[in-house]
């Protein structure tokens, strides 16, 4: 209990300093968890528009530089069931939903590679009427024979990677 407590406070800390700091996206690896990055942006828009936004699946391949092709399976904007083409993967992956309208995304990917698991939050802050902030969890876990190939470190520098170019990716969509 007090270790999760401790935990809590230094992401609060470290979410209120890392926005601070500066006017782009900010990611960092969670203290004491290898398996999950943390984010931050500031986007220049209302947070009604920002969940919008996230929620328009089928306009993702113009917000994030990295997807080609999107398409919703099953559910809406709050439950839906995404496959996804990404430049980065040769095969598409197929992302479950479950968001809290105009608070929280929260998806899934449902398909992982060799077993992978990926998860993440991301939570609407509103900083002003036209001001919103993206606070972001994304946790990865990885099969244990891949833990045994790859890196910790360099699993932890590619997700934050990931992370820091789709951040940087809605705070220019926002921007324009």
């Amino acid at each position: 209990m007090a270790r999760r407590f401790v935990l809590t406070v230094m992401l609060l800390l470290g979410t209120t300093l890392a926005v601070a700091s500066t006017s782009g996206a900010r990611v960092w690896n969670a203290p004491r968890d290898a398996d999950v990055s943390l984010g931050a942006v500031e986007l220049a828009a209302p947070a009604e528009q920002v969940y919008a936004t996230l929620t328009d699946y089928g306009r993702w391949p113009q917000v994030f530089q990295g997807i080609r092709s999107t398409t919703v399976v099953s559910g809406g904007r709050d439950d839906a069931r995404v496959q996804f083409r990404s430049l980065r993967f040769e095969r598409p992956y197929t992302m479950q939903f479950r968001n809290e309208p105009g608070r929280l995304v929260r998806f899934a990917v449902v398909d992982g590679v060799m077993g992978s698991e990926i998860r993440a939050r991301l939570k609407l802050v509103p900083v002003s009427t036209e001001t919103t902030r993206l606070d972001v969890h994304l946790e990865t876990e990885l099969p244990s024979v891949l833990d045994l190939v790859l890196p910790e470190r360099l699993v932890q520098e590619k997700r934050a990677g990931m992370l820091r170019t789709h951040l940087e990716d809605l705070r220019r969509f926002f921007s324009s």
